[in-house]
């Protein structure tokens, strides 16, 4: 009798994957965009974290969109891995197919992995949206730029004056999702995306297939601008 599979087997039981990972990137952001670094910013929830938290000192990073994202996912230098930091919807240009990104690799591992936000890493082709590159949902923009309330995308339409409606859901259009301002959808839909997480894999499966969360927000990216009740402030 062969031994060695069920051996391996029970080798698993209880094994710990790893934590559960959230990994929040804020688009654009500058050095002096957050409270820590710029006393006329009032952000209570970076400050609690930044105090309950680590603030890393020495992290390098490109300054733009795509070439930043980029290097996330593949961890070279974005030269390495993307053409630019292209944002027209119709534009033929991605993420290099060469590379294994970051959620495949988690993937591996056992991770479940769920993406919110902005993508910009290439859309032109099935191959390179984030269900093709190691993610098992995603839900946000595939383009590099879009207006926070409408989802049109802001930059030159494609040819023919076509205007976008850029937000999708896995790999197919969000129809009748848009209108609402970004900042909530993306917070309500990785709200959602843990819940189904926590339904759908049972507490003692958890430790076994833990969840890697990657919320991309677009809030200090261009075009500026805020929920009507923040415009006051």
């Amino acid at each position: 009798m062969d031994t060695s599979s069920s051996t391996v087997a029970k080798s698993q039981v209880g094994r710990r994957v790893g934590p559960h990972i959230v990994f929040v990137l804020a688009d654009d952001l500058g050095h002096n965009g957050i409270p820590q670094r710029n006393p006329r910013l009032v952000a209570p929830a970076l400050e609690r974290l930044g105090r309950e938290g680590a603030i890393l000192e020495d992290f390098y990073t490109a300054s733009t969109c795509a070439p930043a994202r980029a290097s996330l996912m593949t961890g070279r230098w974005s030269y390495k891995s993307i053409n630019g930091n292209y944002a027209w919807f119709w534009i033929e240009k991605g993420l290099h197919q060469n590379y294994s990104l970051l959620p495949a690799a988690l993937a591996r591992r056992g991770y479940v992995t769920a993406a919110v936000g902005k993508w910009h890493l290439g859309h032109f082709r099935r191959s390179l949206l984030p269900t093709s590159r190691g993610f098992a949902s995603f839900y946000g923009f595939l383009s590099g730029c879009e207006d926070h309330r409408t989802q049109e995308n802001c930059c030159p339409r494609c040819p023919g004056d076509l205007a976008v409606i850029d937000l999708f859901r896995d790999d197919a259009p969000a129809r009748g999702e848009n209108g609402t301002d970004n900042t909530g959808s993306f917070a309500r839909e990785s709200c959602a995306v843990v819940r189904r997480y926590a339904a759908g894999i049972g507490r003692t499966e958890m430790h076994r297939r833990p969840l890697f969360l990657y919320l991309a927000l677009q809030d200090v990216h261009a075009p500026f601008q805020v929920e009507p009740r923040y415009e006051a402030l």
